[in-house]
Formats: C-alpha cells, structure tokens, sequence
C-alpha cells in the first residue's frame, strides 16, 4: 500500500513539473523508473535517488547470518510457518515430529557451530519475516537448500528470492560448482 501511494505520488510529482507529459505506471517500484523522457532527467535522477533511499533505508528486508540470540525466534517461526502451510497436506502428529526433529532449539544451535552449514534470517522492519539453511556438500561440491521459509503475511512479495540469491553467493564464496532445493508442493 505504502509502495503504491509512493509511485502514485512520484508519478502526480511528475505532471505538475512537467506539464501535460504523463509517465507511464510504475508497476513494481525499482522497475520502470526510465518513465521520464530524456528533458525529465533531472526529476527521474531525483526519483531514482529517492525510491532506492526508500528501499534500502525504510522497506528493504535484510539478510543477515542467523545468531544463537535468533534460535528461539526461528524455532517459534518454523512452527507457525509449518501449521499454517502443511495443516492440509500432513497430520498433525507429522508436523509436530518435523518441527521437532528439524527446528529444536538444540539442533540449530548446534548446526550454528558447523562450518558448513549457513543459517540464514530475513529481516524486516526488526522482525524475522523468513529464515533458510544451506549445508554444504563436500563430497559432490554442491550446496543444498534444505530450508527456505517465508511466513505467510509475506509471501509472494519476493523476498525468498532475496534468500536464494545469499545462498549463491554462499555457493560462490565456498567454491561450489551447483546449488541444490528440493520443493515440496501441496
């Protein structure tokens, strides 16, 4: 809604300071900013500078590598995130035996300890929104997703994507030659 008003704004900005020209509708913001044309230089360098202030300082989630202060937050998370997502497709009993065996608070911990392993949280606005955990795989030179979450409010708004691009360049930095997800679907 904010991200809306802000384009309907910079697009209303436009027209008073240039008259009868009328930009073409920013769709995402970061996409389509060349909506000026070339004698709107100015005012499309200021918009430029002023949505990417926006997006890095006001509403830009963050990466950030998962800290033992975290674990009890990623805990609560996975659990609300698999209860909501999995309650149609897995018993409850099944849930809470995944939730138990995969995201106790002692488990990640302990893989926090691991070289090999990177525990990932998605922040925004100072709330984890979204968590992954990537492990290395030596003995094939591949890195393995084996968690991606996004809680529910924030689905569908790109910020796994965010988590996929760290774990290339955790791939990257580590030298592995693929990375690997494997998706489960309803």
């Amino acid at each position: 809604l904010a991200r809306e008003a802000l384009t309907n704004s910079t697009n209303e900005m436009k027209c008073e300071a240039h008259g009868t020209q009328r930009p073409i509708p920013i769709n995402q913001i970061g996409e389509g900013l060349s909506t000026a044309h070339p004698s709107n230089s100015l005012v499309q360098s200021i918009d430029q500078h002023f949505l990417r202030y926006l997006m890095n300082e006001c509403m830009s989630p963050s990466v950030l590598p998962l800290t033992l202060s975290d674990v009890l937050d990623i805990s609560r998370l996975a659990a609300t995130i698999w209860r909501q997502h999995y309650a149609s497709i897995l018993a409850k009993q099944q849930i809470d035996y995944m939730l138990a065996k995969r995201y106790h608070p002692q488990l990640i911990r302990e893989q926090l300890a691991i070289s090999d392993i990177w525990w990932r949280k998605l922040v925004l606005d100072d709330e984890i929104i979204g968590f992954s955990c990537g492990m290395g795989m030596r003995a094939v030179n591949e890195l393995k997703i084996d968690k991606l979450y996004i809680h529910c409010n924030h689905q569908r708004k790109g910020y796994g994507a965010l988590l996929i691009a760290d774990a290339i360049e955790i791939m990257k930095q580590n030298e592995f030659k693929s990375i690997i997800l494997t998706v489960n679907k309803r």
